[in-house]
């Protein structure tokens, strides 16, 4: 007896919180309004549904700087930042009840917007990370808008043969210069000591860094 109520109790009581966060979830800041930037979740060009974010996700897009903020306090050219999030609520409309495959269709969801919006830095001649069967089909987004600085203007695609080009492309993937194809080199030292330098670095110390590491076997 014991048992049940308590059982019956902490239900009640789980009910009740989970009620209240799911309001708070659906309310916006002040202030938060839905942003126009593609580079960020919840955006028109986005994959997730801007109600779907939640509060706490509408939050962080929301407050997201402009490059023209960045470069204000920088001093120097900036890019849009990219902010990419996934709510409690992706993964629940599209008949999955399971928790477990909910999680994983989250994790899905993240990886496609961060991929969506260019969270992912790639070397634009790399067959390695374009290469897929849709090739065959349809048109890939590396030949849409503005080309990375290895494509090359002239490249069309065309049903099938661009994908048998990029397939050979795989084999001579590494044999090219650093920085194409599928050599990424020290590129990621670089990337690293900009995203996230230990306390006092400087641009001297990341070339002693790369000199050092070019020296090694």
């Amino acid at each position: 007896m014991v048992g049940f109520v308590q059982g019956f109790l902490l239900r009640g009581l789980l009910g009740l919180a989970e009620r209240g966060t799911a309001l708070t979830d659906r309310s916006t800041g002040l202030g938060i309004v839905r942003p126009e930037l593609p580079t960020l979740s919840g955006s028109p060009d986005s994959y997730e549904n801007w109600d779907s974010l939640g509060a706490k996700g509408r939050d962080f897009v929301g407050q997201a700087p402009t490059a023209a903020r960045i470069s204000g306090f920088t001093g120097r050219t900036a890019k849009d930042p990219v902010r990419a999030y996934v709510g409690l609520r992706s993964g629940e409309g599209i008949g999955l009840t399971d928790p477990e495959r909910v999680l994983q269709e989250r994790a899905r969801r993240a990886v496609a917007e961060l991929d969506r919006a260019g969270g992912f830095q790639r070397n634009g001649s790399d067959p390695v990370v374009w290469w897929q069967p849709a090739l065959i089909w349809s048109r890939p987004a590396w030949l849409n808008g503005q080309r990375a600085h290895d494509v090359p203007p002239t490249m069309r695609w065309y049903p099938v043969v661009t994908f048998w080009q990029v397939t050979c492309d795989l084999a001579a993937s590494e044999a090219v210069p650093e920085g194409h194809g599928h050599r990424y080199g020290l590129m990621p030292v670089e990337a690293w000591s900009r995203i996230v330098p230990p306390d006092g670095w400087t641009p001297q110390d990341t070339e002693r860094l790369v000199a050092y590491l070019r020296e090694q076997p």
